[in-house]
């Protein structure tokens, strides 16, 4: 009896994770551009979650996320007359994801975290040969921007997913499962692909977790313990960064089809034999602690080839002053999803062309009021408090501190994936009974109903 329910607990673990991985494949692959299609789904989502019983789900997330939800619904329907103009319709999206990862165990989290890694390499993978394709065919190189849509989202995109592999590591050492020869090949492509978006903010992201990580484990291991165990991760990074940069300038600054090929060869050799380079620079902790110090001419190097990120960051703060200045236009409701751009056309001030401001924070608090920006502010600290793992914590630091000078938050892609490969629903949770969970998904799936026939009915 016992084994039965083991394999009855496997198997609804399995369906549960493998209806979410697929849900992010679709947002991923070009679904999140379509409201019908988030829509749908949304209601698969929901009708999953329908399905399941009672469950143990963290109301210090959940709570300020469905609130957020609902005041983001009434900013819109004041805004337009309905819940299903702006962007804040789709959000409910988030709500639905964590509320079923709740479902899953600790087995059924660490599956779904490795297969958002493995979704990560394939976009970064992909990027790569889109790069290299446009390169070999153009022979001019732009930032990367692959399926994700621009260079920035790209970015965070890759950081997360990085910290996300990061995170799988100490789970597959304690379980005694052995590393896929394939598995160590994730990382430098990650890395190789986040070097050709040269996406400042997302650098300043991952720079910031891994001052987490390094703070964590000098206080952990004492500083010259902890000074090796840096110089091995941030060698990784600086050589797996640095043969994106050489990809980039070879085309930008070359231009010559021998020198690509070239390069790939000498790129596809040191991520085949990336296990042994890490092996390497264990043994050979000077050689380790060398490139650390070369690491750091790896900022002087983005800043010459993008001179122009500091006059962009001036302009990010203006944003950010712009939209602070409507705040007390309506305080707890905001002036409607997706109107600041409309608004800041005649308001006298900078134009500043982009659809939202470079702080999500202070977007949400635009937009949709000031409580819905406090209900993202707990929810921030609570993911931060709460998360024991250290790469896990770092992920969080890199998504917060690049949502204060961007707007990745509203890019319904890269918030899926970061709940996913980040969040822990059950721990320090509070149970749901069933009556309660099925009223939730039902409400949800209906919210998601009324905005698919909204949207057919516009289209």
């Amino acid at each position: 009896m016992e084994k039965l329910k083991y394999l009855f607990k496997e198997a609804q673990n399995q369906y549960v994770v493998t209806c979410l991985f697929l849900t992010i494949c679709v947002l991923v692959l070009g679904g999140a551009g379509k409201m019908a299609i988030v829509c749908a789904l949304g209601i698969m989502l929901c009708v999953v979650g329908f399905m399941q019983g009672a469950v143990t789900v963290d109301l210090w997330v959940l709570m300020p996320l469905i609130t957020y939800n609902l005041f983001s619904l009434i900013s819109s329907c004041l805004a337009y007359g309905n819940i299903a103009e702006g962007f804040a319709s789709i959000q409910v999206a988030f709500s639905v994801i964590y509320l079923c990862m709740a479902y899953l165990d600790n087995k059924g989290i660490f599956l779904l975290k490795k297969m958002c890694v493995i979704l990560a390499a394939f976009i970064a993978l992909s990027g790569i040969g889109e790069f290299v394709y446009d390169a070999v065919r153009l022979h001019s190189s732009a930032r990367l921007g692959g399926l994700i849509g621009n260079p920035n989202g790209m970015g965070i995109f890759l950081v997360l997913g990085w910290f996300a592999y990061m995170n799988c590591m100490p789970n597959e050492k304690e379980s005694g499962v052995q590393y896929l020869r394939w598995w160590k090949c994730i990382e430098p492509i990650i890395l190789i692909a986040l070097a050709l978006t040269l996406s400042m903010s997302s650098f300043a992201a991952m720079a910031a977790g891994v001052i987490v990580i390094l703070i964590a484990e000098m206080k952990k291991f004492g500083i010259k313990e902890a000074a090796v165990r840096g110089g091995h991760l941030l060698a990784r990074l600086s050589i797996g960064l640095g043969l994106g940069i050489l990809l980039y300038l070879a085309v930008s600054r070359v231009g010559q089809t021998w020198l690509y090929v070239c390069l790939l060869l000498y790129i596809a050799a040191v991520i085949i034999k990336w296990e042994k380079l890490e092996q390497f620079l264990v043994e050979y902790k000077a050689i380790a602690m060398i490139l650390l110090v070369l690491s750091l001419l790896f900022a002087a190097m983005l800043i010459i080839i993008r001179p122009s990120f500091t006059a962009t960051f001036g302009e990010r703060l203006d944003m950010m002053k712009n939209g602070v200045s409507y705040f007390k236009v309506n305080p707890i409701f905001g002036i409607g999803p997706s109107n600041w751009r409309q608004l800041n056309l005649y308001d006298g001030d900078i134009y500043f062309n982009v659809n939202h401001i470079h702080n999500a924070f202070i977007h949400v608090g635009t937009e949709q009021g000031l409580v819905a920006m406090l209900m993202l502010i707990i929810i921030a600290v609570r993911c931060l408090i709460k998360n024991k793992r250290l790469y896990g914590r770092a992920e969080w630091v890199a998504f917060l501190l690049h949502n204060m000078v961007d707007a990745a938050f509203f890019n319904i892609k890269i918030t899926s994936i970061v709940i996913m490969s980040g969040g822990e629903p059950a721990q320090g949770g509070k149970r749901l009974n069933a009556l309660t969970t099925k009223i939730m998904f039902g409400v949800f799936a209906a919210i998601f109903a009324y905005n698919f026939y909204w949207y057919v009915q516009m289209t």
